[in-house]
């Protein structure tokens, strides 16, 4: 994964394990059992690689918290209190509004403003209960960061030499 990131021009990885959303991911994706050993070494090439300069985004914390996810651990002391309440509001296409995929909706944009779905009541509850959820959520889009690990981030966007473009992916040149 990494070695066709580079291949295509990113300036950086932010990897996702995988989630149980369907029959399939358990029977053919889920690591359990003795592969859990081989998971935590992956992990550990992965940090190594990071501190080797790999421009790899996610936190070392989120990396070793894997194994936990694959035996449906609790999120790690040093990746809680969640956020996803606070910062969060996603309009699904019928116009209802989440923060949180493992939470009921807090309202419909077709039947309220914004500022009255984020004052609402349901709203409020929703940030209290997120706030207080234990649940390991790896998902990249959800996974809280450090001020740290911002500034890492950038870095390593930011430092990152970028790659030509692939020859198919290249703008035509006018002539």
């Amino acid at each position: 994964m990494f070695s066709f990131a580079q291949e295509i021009g990113a300036t950086a990885i932010n990897f996702q394990p995988v989630s149980r959303v369907t029959r399939e991911v358990d029977e053919e994706f889920w690591i359990g059992g003795d592969r859990l050993n081989e998971l935590e070494g992956v992990i550990e090439t992965l940090v190594a690689m990071k501190r080797q300069g790999a421009p790899i985004v996610n936190s070392d914390t989120l990396l070793r918290a894997w194994p936990k996810h694959f035996t449906d651990g609790k999120a790690p002391k040093e990746a809680m209190p969640c956020r996803v309440g606070l910062r969060n509001f996603m309009i699904r296409s019928d116009g209802e509004v989440e923060s949180c995929w493992m939470f009921p909706s807090i309202g419909n944009v077709t039947k309220q403003s914004p500022q009255e779905i984020w004052a609402s009541p349901a709203a409020v509850q929703l940030r209290r209960e997120t706030t207080q959820c234990e649940q390991l959520c790896l998902f990249t889009c959800l996974s809280q960061k450090t001020i740290l690990d911002k500034v890492k981030m950038a870095k390593t966007i930011f430092l990152t030499k970028r790659a030509a473009p692939a020859p198919e992916l290249a703008a035509p040149v006018a002539g």
